[in-house]
């Protein structure tokens, strides 16, 4: 028993390390020159990615608010989730990945519906599996919508094939997984799951407008492909909360699409700084609810 612990406690030293090598070596294959092609309206882009995030986080409110109201709680306002949310978001600054702004969601929800921490938690974790089971239906939409990549790539039909049934274990898996700790059904599932949908919308349109932005030929209906396998990649337990994962994941896939490695890495560090950026406009919520 002692071997198991000691390795859980260097898990978060052994991910921090993995993250710092890959953020190390994109560091070394970027070239500089990219930095030229910034101009000051290239960070209007940033503000109006924060701004989508803003007003999308509204659609993940909502799923909180539903599936905490789902559970006959006191009342549980949108208002309520949507200041949980932007707590959230500020502590995500400091602790890569979700793992703090999970943890503050948690305590928020806990000490308003006057409920323990595990049932709160119960709730944020079906959140979560909803947010997963969104960035498949996206990636069945996108793969749809990419299957000449496949064929030029020469990917065999039958992995393809195989993803039909997994999507669909995935879906039934993940229901029961919800429906065993938390009151949901079918009815509200599906309506939830494109609330999500919704929600995780916010990175393709704001990484299409940086592509725009800088003259790249790369569509919606390919980021429908691209964003949700990098978050997914991102989701892997093997760094700290994605960090080095999801900017390399996202070079490596943008590269399939003709856009210059060093140009991928530009764009995926100002997606990660917009989130930094919205993450401030959570401190005063974080202080009016203190």
């Amino acid at each position: 028993m002692i071997l198991p612990k000691k390795i859980k406690n260097l898990a978060p030293i052994i991910k921090g390390l993995f993250s710092l090598i890959i953020l190390t070596y994109l560091f070394f294959i970027f070239d500089r020159e990219q930095l030229s092609t910034i101009e000051l309206k290239t960070f209007l882009f940033v503000l109006l990615g924060t701004g989508s995030t803003l007003l999308l986080l509204i659609a993940l409110a909502l799923r909180w608010k539903v599936l905490i109201n789902f559970q006959g709680w006191s009342d549980f306002s949108l208002k309520d989730a949507y200041h949980g949310y932007m707590i959230g978001l500020f502590f995500n600054i400091f602790m890569p990945g979700n793992i703090g702004g999970d943890m503050m969601r948690i305590k928020y929800s806990a000490e308003r519906c006057r409920v323990s921490y595990k049932d709160a938690g119960l709730v944020v974790a079906a959140e979560r599996l909803f947010g997963f089971m969104s960035l498949l239906v996206l990636l069945v939409i996108g793969f749809s919508l990419n299957l000449e990549m496949f064929f030029t790539l020469e990917i065999n039909h039958i992995f393809l094939l195989l993803g039909i049934p997994l999507f669909i274990g995935l879906t039934v898996f993940a229901k029961y997984l919800i429906s065993k700790h938390i009151n949901v059904g079918y009815e509200n599932f599906f309506p939830l799951l494109v609330l999500s949908a919704l929600a995780q919308l916010t990175d393709i349109i704001v990484t299409k407008l940086f592509c725009w932005h800088f003259l790249l030929d790369v569509t919606i209906n390919e980021l429908l492909f691209v964003m949700p396998l990098v978050y997914l990649a991102a989701a892997i337990p093997i760094s700290l909360g994605g960090l080095g994962v999801r900017e390399g994941a996202l070079a490596a896939l943008l590269s399939l699409y003709g856009v210059e490695v060093s140009m991928a890495i530009m764009i995926a560090f100002m997606l990660y700084l917009f989130k930094v950026v919205a993450g401030i406009f959570g401190l005063p919520f974080y202080l009016y609810n203190k």
